[in-house]
């Protein structure tokens, strides 16, 4: 959830020059947090079945794509 990450970030690069600002921090990372949360929950079951199998090939993929990098 990229709204997370950002708050993440912030606090952990706060050094970090940025070219955008968002306005109203952290309220407005924590309200799109929350929506898509809720979105989420009002899915039909065969949209979250889906996304879990597609998050789970991603996973499988990105750990074969590392594991031969590191070889």
């Amino acid at each position: 959830m990229h709204h997370l990450s950002l708050i993440k970030l912030r606090k952990s690069e706060s050094d970090t020059k940025r070219l955008f600002s968002v306005p109203l921090y952290p309220v407005i990372p924590i309200i799109g947090a929350g929506s898509c949360i809720l979105l989420m929950y009002y899915l039909s079951d065969n949209a979250k079945v889906t996304s879990v199998v597609w998050f789970f090939g991603g996973l499988l993929i990105f750990l074969i794509m590392t594991r031969k990098q590191a070889r």
